[in-house]
């Protein structure tokens, strides 16, 4: 998906197209660290916004955790939407989650 394509400059909501941590360094709570600092700088500079969105693989227990305990909502579900790394032909489903502000 190609966010230059809804894009709005003047929008009132914020949306997260990527957040990854490195294998090699997860497991210290970099990745927690990161999105809570990421979240608050977000708060801060974006002044119109009304809520904050982002995609994240069903599969992917530990992000989602950290998501929700910052607020966010799993609010819908698109199917077959995220690439497997593991196989080129399967896709996992993508969970829309969503934190108000």
């Amino acid at each position: 998906h190609l966010i230059k394509d809804s894009h709005n400059a003047n929008g009132d909501e914020v949306y997260i197209s990527s957040f990854a941590i490195l294998p090699e360094v997860r497991g210290y709570g970099l990745g927690e660290m990161m999105f809570e600092f990421f979240i608050k700088h977000i708060t801060k500079v974006v002044k119109l916004q009304k809520s904050i969105i982002l995609i994240v693989s069903e599969k992917w227990m530990k992000a989602r955790k950290i998501y929700i305990n910052y607020g966010f909502e799993e609010v819908s579900i698109i199917n077959d939407f995220i690439d497997n790394k593991d196989s080129e032909h399967l896709k996992e489903n993508g969970i829309i989650m969503r934190k108000l502000l």
